[in-house]
């Protein structure tokens, strides 16, 4: 007897006997436990597999919202260092530029580039093979100090950008000997060079240290600070790179960030754009020859005509479309829409429309040759 009464139960019927004892009552009734259904118990499970669930979720939760707030104080943190290289980037006086080429566009930029308000451009380095361009190129800039040389590779040496403004057919020699370092920016402005072309000209290097290289279309009114410059960059620029591209050509007229592809087109409109301007002048002024007025007052009412009417187009808070300004001068039966209707039947808006396409055209097959 003593034997049998060590013979251990399994653990389940163990409990099953405790759950029948302790559900009897003192007078041998059976309590509320014994009368527990089926269905009572499945909803007792049910329950219990609820809140497990709802835990976990809550658990879940809390995991994500500890996940979002360490992005986003990383977030943070990245955005606070841009910012700081941003501005120690973009600090007065704190950079050295130099110009390989100093032509006619490149003096346009440099004094442009001095007249802007804590310029970050404190040193200029001007660098021309011409002797003469050089002889007075130094003269040009009078708000920091300025040295030349006929070396490019000397030019560089402590410059944080570079600007490439020779002709094109000069670009291949130039580039293959150009020692760039990895804190040169390469901002250039000659035509018919796309990015990948720069890139594959310049000397091997680490493909993981890509040159930081910056295509940029600037026209000539840039000359008389009325310029449109617009430009695109390579993969490897950074924010503070294009803040520096800014400063250089933002108080010479606007400029506009594309992509490559569209620079094609903006050479289209903006780059030749001046030339159809000046051809509409000459001959708006020709034309008021033809009518008795002196040549010289009519080329100057035709260039302050076409300056004022650009001015209603582009004023502060949101210029006249040219539609409508159009529209506005052309009163019933007067003499603007009769002038208007001859030049529509003379095809000026299709020729307009054609140069712009022919320009355009051209300025892919450069980027070709």
């Amino acid at each position: 007897m003593l034997q049998s009464s060590l013979i251990r139960r399994p653990a389940g019927a163990a409990a099953a006997a405790m759950a029948r004892s302790n559900g009897r009552a003192a007078n041998g009734k059976s309590t509320p436990v014994q009368q527990m259904s089926a269905k009572d118990t499945s909803s007792m499970v049910d329950a219990a597999a609820t809140g497990r669930r709802g835990t976990a979720k809550m658990n879940h939760n809390a995991a994500a919202t500890a996940r979002a707030a360490t992005d986003a104080a990383i977030a943070a943190g990245k955005r606070v260092a841009q910012d700081a290289a941003t501005n120690a980037a973009l600090a007065p006086g704190s950079k050295t530029i130099a110009f390989l080429g100093f032509g006619v566009m490149a003096k346009a930029m440099a004094v442009g580039m001095q007249s802007a308000p804590n310029s970050p451009f404190g040193k200029y380095v001007l660098c021309d093979n011409n002797r003469k361009v050089l002889e007075g190129a130094a003269s040009a800039i009078t708000a920091a100090p300025a040295t030349t040389t006929r070396d490019a590779e000397a030019a560089i040496v402590d410059a944080d950008v570079i600007v490439l403004a020779v002709k094109p057919q000069g670009m291949t020699r130039l580039l293959k000997r150009l020692p760039l370092k990895e804190n040169h920016l390469v901002v250039s402005i000659v035509a018919g060079w796309s990015i990948d072309r720069i890139l594959s000209t310049l000397p091997e290097r680490d493909p993981a240290k890509q040159p930081r290289v910056v295509r940029t279309m600037p026209n000539t009114p840039l000359q008389v600070g009325k310029g449109c410059t617009l430009y695109a960059t390579s993969e490897a620029c950074s924010e503070a790179d294009e803040l520096t591209v800014e400063a250089m050509f933002s108080s010479s007229g606007i400029i506009e960030p594309l992509t490559e592809a569209q620079l094609d087109a903006a050479t289209g409109i903006a780059g030749s754009g001046p030339s159809y301007v000046a051809l509409f002048m000459e001959a708006l002024a020709d034309g008021a020859v033809k009518q008795g007025l002196p040549r010289d007052l009519a080329i100057k009412l035709a260039a302050h005509t076409v300056e004022g009417a650009a001015a209603m187009c582009t004023e502060a808070g949101g210029g006249l479309h040219p539609a409508i300004l159009k529209d506005r001068v052309c009163s019933p039966g007067g003499t603007s829409i009769h002038g208007v209707t001859e030049l529509e039947n003379h095809g000026v808006r299709k020729a307009i429309i054609a140069a712009v396409a022919g320009a355009t055209k051209r300025s892919k097959e450069l980027n070709k040759i």
